[in-house]
């Protein structure tokens, strides 16, 4: 696959040892793959995912890996799923397009990692990041993991997302319209009522079926 937003290809040795890497944090499930590993630098971790710098990448880029799925999550905090969401809105031209640091690489078959422009650390206090998240909240976007200060970082000199790749079904109605458009999105949402049926009555999310009710006689 093309790169999505980097004018640097990746090599094809450099794309294997990263889906190498990927396997070997799945099987793991530990920091121990990354810490052991002399070309990897750890970055921080979140519910889904590593994140890491790496010798085999420009200096400005990190790789976001995924971790084993833990069955007590959200189905939608699962690493690869936010892989994917993260993807599909820098693919695409959509309301979040201007606020987000875009993916520039992806697997050609599989979301076990994705790469993005390293930000750098932003404070809480910039008043650009401030009058980005008042835009947001204006066009109702305000759900927490998007009014995350910790979420953002500079970009291009600008205030971006770095970290939306979670969706939460009980966010504003555009941004949830936004994340159905995502076929991976649309079916972990829809197995939440088996996994985490208390969240799934909480989120008003109903139970997929494919029965056919029968017809009266």
């Amino acid at each position: 696959m093309p790169p999505i937003n980097s004018a640097t290809e990746l090599s094809a040795p450099t794309r294997s040892e990263l889906n190498s890497l990927s396997l070997d944090i799945l099987r793991d499930g530990s920091l121990s793959v990354i810490e052991e590993e002399p070309n990897m630098v750890f970055i921080g971790r979140g519910a889904g995912r590593i994140v890491a710098l790496s010798d085999q990448l420009p200096e400005d880029m990190v790789v976001k890996f995924t971790l084993p799925v833990n069955p007590e999550t959200v189905p939608l905090v699962r690493g690869y799923v936010q892989n994917a969401v993260e993807t599909h809105l820098s693919q695409t031209q959509n309301l979040l397009s201007p606020y987000i640091t875009p993916v520039n690489h992806t697997p050609e078959t599989h979301y076990r990692w994705i790469t993005m422009d390293y930000t750098d650390v932003i404070d809480g206090e910039n008043p650009d990041l401030k009058s980005r998240q008042n835009e947001l909240d204006q066009m109702g976007i305000n759900s927490i993991d998007i009014q995350m200060d910790e979420n953002w970082g500079l970009y291009k000199e600008s205030p971006h997302l770095n970290d939306y790749g979670y969706i939460s079904p009980d966010t504003n109605d555009k941004l949830t319209k936004l994340a159905t458009t995502i076929p991976i999105w649309k079916h972990h949402k829809e197995i939440i009522p088996k996994t985490h049926p208390d969240l799934a009555a909480e989120w008003k999310i109903d139970i997929p079926t494919n029965r056919q009710q029968k017809k009266p006689k």
